[in-house]
C-alpha cells in the first residue's frame, strides 16, 4: 500500500557523488524515514519517467491543442511551485527508519497515474520489497524541482528541465543496474 508523504528532502553528497533522498512517509504521529541513493545514470533514467507522468493529463485532454501542450505543462508547473512549501527545514526529530541508517541503493523505479488522478512513485533496490509513494501533481512538480536543483548542485551535465510532453513514458519501468 502507497505510504503518504510527509516530507522529502535531496542532498547532493559529493563524497558518494550520488544524492541522498530522505524521506518521511505516514501520518504525523508514526512517521517512517527512508533513506536512498540517487547515481547520475538512475535520475537521468528516473527524470524520463517523472516528465511523462507528469504530461500525462494533458496528453489525455482533448481540449488542449497538440502546439499547446508544453505551455499548458509548463503553467501546472508553475502553478504547483507557487503553493509547495520549499522554506521549512527538513525535519530532524526521530523517527523509525524501516530500512535501517544506512541509505539503499535503488535500482527500479516505476511511476504509475492512480485512477483518482494522482501518482505512484514506486522505488526498489535489488532486494526487498518496493517503497511506494502517493503523489499528486504539487508534489510530483515539487519532487522534480528539488531533484533537479540536487543535480545542479552534482554538477553530473544532466538537463533536467522541464521539456516536451513527448518525452517519457508514464509507468515505465526505469531500470538502473548497476555493475
Amino acid at each position: 500500500m502507497p505510504e503518504r508523504l510527509h516530507q522529502l528532502n535531496l542532498h547532493f553528497d559529493p563524497v558518494e557523488d550520488r544524492i541522498l533522498l530522505r524521506m518521511t512517509v505516514g501520518a504525523s504521529e508514526a512517521l517512517s524515514e527512508f533513506r536512498i541513493w540517487l547515481t547520475r545514470r538512475f535520475v537521468a533514467l528516473l527524470w524520463k519517467s517523472l516528465q511523462g507522468a507528469a504530461a500525462e493529463s494533458i496528453r489525455a485532454d482533448e481540449r488542449i491543442a497538440p502546439a499547446s501542450r508544453d505551455a499548458v505543462l509548463r503553467f501546472q508547473q508553475e502553478s504547483a511551485l507557487a503553493q509547495a512549501d520549499f522554506s521549512t527545514p527538513f525535519s530532524q526529530s526521530e523517527v523509525a527508519t524501516p530500512l535501517g541508517d544506512a541509505p539503499i541503493l535503488v535500482s527500479r523505479a516505476r511511476i504509475a497515474r492512480t485512477p483518482q488522478g494522482g501518482h505512484v512513485l514506486s522505488l526498489q533496490a535489488a532486494v526487498g520489497p518496493a517503497l511506494q509513494i502517493n503523489m499528486n501533481d504539487q508534489l510530483l512538480h515539487s519532487f522534480m524541482k528539488l531533484l533537479s536543483e540536487a543535480a545542479g548542485k552534482a554538477q553530473w551535465g544532466l538537463d533536467l528541465g522541464l521539456t516536451s510532453e513527448r518525452e517519457g513514458t508514464p509507468g515505465q519501468h526505469v531500470p538502473a543496474r548497476l555493475s
